[in-house]
């Protein structure tokens, strides 16, 4: 009778059992690692999407009080123009710079936030409150945008051709001098109104609904910065939600 040769399954259990307890370890190690990045950079979108809400807040606030100005000095010329009252030129002036200049423009870009969708970086985030308030807020900026573009074509459309018409180009009612200061400077010969003029010339219908429409244009601008002030504001409660 052949030797049989006895097989140490003893030892090769253990080196069995040692080698497999050495691939999982290594597979924990890993997983661990991966969470530990997956976590930090979490961590790192986070604190980036609210210092991105932060400064679009503050931003939204400062156009909101240009907004809140500029509206005002269209409700008091329009109310100037219903009326019998009388003012000065330069006040005149004044007035129509703000009223035919465009509302205050609010930058809504979010470098962060922007890059993070263009790459699906906010794949890592899951939380459901936080992305029902990311798209309520991405809605309303898409609505902002588009209402500028509008606002800017309503100018042109409304004011235009009149101004094509009675002086030859729209060039008579571009400011020189920034949004609240300089309306008709320097003034074309031929519109050297005095203010009584003026007020005549814009208390003609046909130019005093196209000042009524461009104040309706620049209130919807602001109801609409209005909602990204809230929507940023609850993008940013649910981000801290999640720290």
């Amino acid at each position: 009778m052949a030797d049989t040769q006895l097989i140490p399954w003893k030892r090769i259990s253990v080196e069995a059992i040692a080698i497999v307890a050495s691939i999982l370890l290594a597979f924990a190690i890993d997983a661990g690692w991966e969470d530990r990045q997956s976590n930090i950079a979490r961590r790192d979108l986070i604190q980036g999407l609210a210092s991105d809400f932060e400064s679009l807040i503050d931003r939204t606030d400062r156009a909101l009080a240009i907004s809140d100005d500029i509206l005002a000095r269209n409700m008091e010329l329009l109310q100037l123009l219903a009326t019998d009252d009388r003012t000065d030129l330069d006040t005149l002036k004044g007035l129509l710079s703000s009223f035919l200049e465009s509302s205050a423009r609010l930058r809504t870009s979010l470098p962060i936030l922007d890059t993070a969708f263009g790459s699906e970086g906010l794949g890592n985030i899951e939380d459901p409150g936080f992305l029902r308030a990311v798209r309520d807020f991405l809605d309303q900026r898409e609505n902002y945008e588009r209402l500028w573009i509008i606002s800017s074509e309503i100018f042109y459309r409304d004011f235009g051709p009149y101004y094509r018409q009675r002086f030859g180009s729209i060039a008579a009612i571009r400011s020189q001098y920034g949004a609240m200061g300089g309306f008709l400077y320097p003034l074309p010969p031929e519109f050297a109104l005095t203010a009584d003029q003026l007020v005549a010339e814009f208390r003609k219908p046909e130019l005093y609904g196209r000042l009524e429409h461009r104040y309706n244009t620049n209130r919807n601008i602001r109801f609409f910065m209005e909602n990204i002030r809230e929507t940023a504001d609850a993008v940013l409660l649910a981000l801290e939600d999640l720290e």
